[in-house]
């Protein structure tokens, strides 16, 4: 039986969606490409966790992708690593965005697609995690708490 989680952190680039242009004004024009089955996930888990963006990069930069994707509504709050000036994987970014949401590390998720920074990232820190495998990377160093290869997968597994 899964732990009952209460916040869950998302990366945003390649898990959530993904832009050909990454930064600059482009990315209030650009073309979204949504992962599958994105909005379905969020919508279920949004009426039953709180929803947070941890990513990487400036933080102008990523609110208007969340915007120009529309995913907005579904989070709380975006903790990006401009904010203290530590990426991931490091573990202080993981640690602020905990004090940054007022959330514990025993009720909290990390939901991304990259093994360094997501996964092992939040497994340094203590923290459970999801590896959302898009491109079928099979062998990993550890087993990690969950491993999906469509968001579906998660209205099922919390």
């Amino acid at each position: 039986m899964p732990r009952k989680y209460k916040n869950l952190f998302f990366d945003l680039d390649d898990t959530l969606c993904s832009f050909p242009v990454h930064t600059g004004e482009g990315v209030s024009s650009a073309t979204v490409v949504w992962m599958p089955h994105v909005h379905e996930a969020l919508e279920y888990l949004s009426g039953r966790y709180r929803l947070y963006i941890l990513s990487n990069g400036s933080r102008e930069v990523q609110v208007r992708k969340i915007q120009r994707a529309g995913l907005a509504k579904y989070f709380r709050q975006t903790i990006v690593s401009e904010d203290i000036g530590v990426p991931k994987p490091h573990a202080p970014i993981f640690h602020f965005a905990l004090s940054a949401t007022q959330s514990h590390l025993e009720d909290s998720l990390m939901i991304g697609d990259n093994w360094e920074k997501d996964v092992e990232g939040a497994a340094g820190v203590g923290m459970d995690q999801v590896f959302y495998d898009t491109e079928g990377f099979v062998q990993t160093p550890f087993c990690p708490t969950y491993y999906i290869r469509d968001l579906k997968e998660l209205m099922h597994l919390l």
